[in-house]
């Protein structure tokens, strides 16, 4: 409407002002092209200074995702959040009665399927008015994350830096900026990462996929080019990003031992002896830091492992005051569960 009509919103303004102390009538106004809604806040607009609350309705959380297909095996509920986030109307409308592989193949996947055109009506329609903007999504999709490598292939294409599209992207809630949480000031650090998972798996395996021809079956297209990836890859590093929503849920609920104050990635640089290491989920609280170490495989977790991880994390003099493990096929026996905070998918959907 705005987009049809640029009288609208001063309308709308004129017609506030006139009516506000008198009219019993609340007026809702809402939308989904988020830099559209940002502009009639911001300082200059017509309506800006004239709503009298504000909020930006966020995506859910793995959890409450969940609830959509709740008969679904620990995994699969994994595996669904990974693909489809928490865009209540992408999770509407999945099919419980279906397996987890069939509703990705039929919703995304298969050639012309409804969220395909979702994508392309409601954010490439967006992107592609600003000129590069779809190729640095698919570079950052094909796995550069990192700011100069990101600068690097973007200058294949018009030599200029992405600084204003890596912000429009973040403007417009498709990306998001990392930064670790012990050197929040170093860019050398930084990261970006997708805000949303269905844009993220779109980019990262159909967006020019050099073998869409073999989309025209579905199925044989997502066992031959998208299955083992997807598997070993990609829920592996979607599961950090859950397990960091699992203990801010821990966090909120106050099951932790002390109060989360930030979590993200922790970074150890040792220039002189040429040692870095990276941290994917690290809390902080009063105390310091704890780093958990997720894994997202098919074996338990053995002692071995733990031990291993004290041993790396102690003779490089990391300042972690606990190490605790988060494991997708938990824990072997003899771990001592007093020790340690070890957590499982059971965990999370308690």
């Amino acid at each position: 409407m705005l987009e049809d009509d640029f009288t609208i919103e001063s309308a709308l303004a004129r017609a506030i002002n006139k009516y506000k102390n008198n009219s019993m009538m609340k007026l809702f106004v809402s939308g989904s092209y988020i830099t559209l809604m940002t502009k009639m806040i911001e300082y200059g607009s017509h309506s800006f200074g004239r709503f009298n609350h504000i909020l930006l309705v966020r995506p859910f959380d793995y959890y409450i995702s969940s609830l959509f297909y709740e008969n679904y095996s620990l995994e699969d509920k994994i595996k669904m959040y990974s693909v489809f986030g928490g865009m209540p109307y992408f999770n509407s409308l999945i099919n419980s009665n279906l397996s987890a592989e069939d509703n990705i193949i039929n919703l995304i996947v298969k050639q012309d399927s409804i969220l395909e055109h979702e994508i392309n009506e409601m954010i490439l329609m967006e992107t592609n008015k600003i000129n590069l903007l779809n190729d640095l999504i698919s570079i950052i999709g094909s796995g550069v994350t990192k700011y100069k490598d990101i600068a690097t292939r973007m200058n294949q294409f018009n030599g200029s830096r992405p600084d204003y599209l890596l912000n429009k992207l973040i403007d417009m809630d498709i990306l998001r900026k990392v930064c670790p949480i012990n050197d929040k000031n170093n860019s050398k650090r930084m990261f970006y990462q997708f805000e949303d998972n269905l844009i993220h798996f779109y980019y990262k395996y159909l967006f020019n996929n050099p073998y869409t021809i073999n989309r025209r079956d579905a199925k044989f297209f997502y066992e031959n080019f998208i299955k083992a990836d997807f598997e070993v890859n990609y829920i592996s590093m979607k599961f950090e990003m859950i397990s960091k929503d699992f203990l801010l849920r821990l966090n909120f609920n106050n099951k932790l031992e002390n109060i989360v104050m930030d979590i993200g990635t922790y970074f150890f640089d040792k220039t002189r002896n040429k040692i870095n290491r990276e941290f994917d989920v690290v809390t902080k609280d009063k105390m310091g830091y704890i780093s958990y170490e997720c894994k997202y495989t098919n074996s338990p977790i053995s002692l071995d492992v733990i031990e291993e991880e004290i041993r790396q994390t102690k003779n490089l003099n990391i300042r972690f005051y606990k190490l605790d493990f988060i494991s997708k096929s938990g824990f072997e026996k003899n771990i001592d569960k007093d020790k340690y905070n070890c957590y499982e998918l059971k965990d999370f959907y308690c």
